[in-house]
């Protein structure tokens, strides 16, 4: 896929998720479990989508930003073991 695609591919699944987080997350009826039963399809598609904005967001980082991101990672990693 081509860093255009991917930048369009990211912004179709970041907008799709904003439509599906708001139906699923801030609508939440009082009969949760059917609900969630009623809706699964909508929340796997959510949780896949996530997971390719967040593969998306990797690939069209440039080098700097990607190392940028790392170092966080590991800094928030090492703060939690010494929480």
């Amino acid at each position: 896929m081509e860093s255009k695609e991917k930048k369009q591919r990211l912004e179709f699944l970041l907008s799709r998720n904003e439509v599906l987080r708001e139906k699923l997350f801030f609508d939440a009826p009082k009969d949760i479990d059917k609900f969630k039963k009623d809706n699964e399809i909508e929340y796997k598609e959510y949780y896949s989508n996530v997971e390719e904005i967040r593969k998306l967001k990797l690939e069209l980082m440039t080098p700097e930003e990607k190392l940028e991101y790392y170092r966080q990672k590991e800094l928030a990693k090492e703060k939690y073991k010494n929480s």
